[in-house]
């Protein structure tokens, strides 16, 4: 038991090291991570067994790892009234553009064409060129995002967990950045969502942060300005240079002309 115990962490070690990027949480002591990680797992498998057309019984072994189709799963047409913004979809591979991603992504908006035609814009997790505006024709609807539970609440779907992703991803790097630790949950929330959004997306979960980098800047120069507002406040309510000190407050029912001034001295008659 112990043996077998010892070769899959060895084998979760290695998955782990090429699928997240370096210097993050290990699965290790951390059931959340272990979960998500193991379901990657089984879904690459899957995809690799299907690829190479193996002899094998995946199907039943892996019930649990359903993120990823295969080729032979029945398409799933467009809904009727076409897609709304965050729905799951994915490239039709009978008619989509040979450039378009084969992986999944989610609805980010909605337009009409020159013909009157719904058209639509394609996030797709982990893919440099990220967004596509692509045709109806072009689409099919996606396995949606499975729900991941954070430390900040329920993601329910792709576009919610990027930018979950981006806010957490923003406060691990001020944190690093500012030689802080960050904080456990930040820690397991930043793995947790790479792993889920790679898994479902369909890349490896090391890329989910790289094309996010502009938008995780923003978040951390957001976070900053924030931080800073109440400096700025006291500023506006201090405006002297405190080293001159504290002006002196009149007596209550006194305005500051009406204490009395000295009386001028009377000289000294002369004897």
């Amino acid at each position: 038991m112990k043996d077998h115990v010892t070769s899959a962490e060895i084998a979760l070690d290695a998955y782990e090291g090429a699928v997240l990027p370096p210097g993050g949480l290990s699965f290790r002591g951390r059931p959340v991570i272990t979960e998500a990680l193991i379901r990657a797992l089984l879904a690459d498998l899957s995809v690799y067994i299907t690829h190479h057309g193996l002899d094998f019984d995946w199907i039943s072994l892996l019930t649990a790892s359903q993120s990823r189709r295969s080729d032979r799963e029945i398409r799933q047409e467009r809904p009727d009234g076409g897609w709304r913004v965050n729905d799951a979809v994915e490239a039709d591979p009978e008619h989509a553009r040979p450039t378009v991603p084969k992986t999944r992504g989610y609805v980010s908006s909605v337009h009409l064409s020159s013909e009157g035609e719904a058209e639509y814009t394609v996030v797709f997790p982990g893919v440099p060129a990220r967004q596509f505006r692509m045709a109806s024709a072009e689409l099919r609807t996606a396995e949606p995002f499975p729900e991941v539970e954070t430390s900040r609440g329920t993601v329910t779907n792709a576009a919610d967990a990027e930018r979950a992703f981006i806010k957490v991803a923003a406060r691990v790097l001020r944190s690093t950045g500012s030689n802080e630790v960050p904080s456990s949950a930040d820690l397991v929330d930043h793995a947790l969502l790479a792993v889920e959004l790679g898994n479902w997306a369909g890349v490896p979960s090391r890329r989910i942060q790289p094309v996010l980098i502009p938008q995780i800047h923003r978040a951390m120069q957001g976070a900053a300005a924030s931080s800073e507002a109440p400096a700025r406040l006291a500023g506006r309510d201090f405006p002297r240079d405190l080293a001159d000190g504290i002006p002196e407050t009149p007596s209550a029912g006194r305005s500051p002309d009406s204490r009395p001034q000295p009386s001028p001295r009377h000289p000294r008659p002369d004897h």
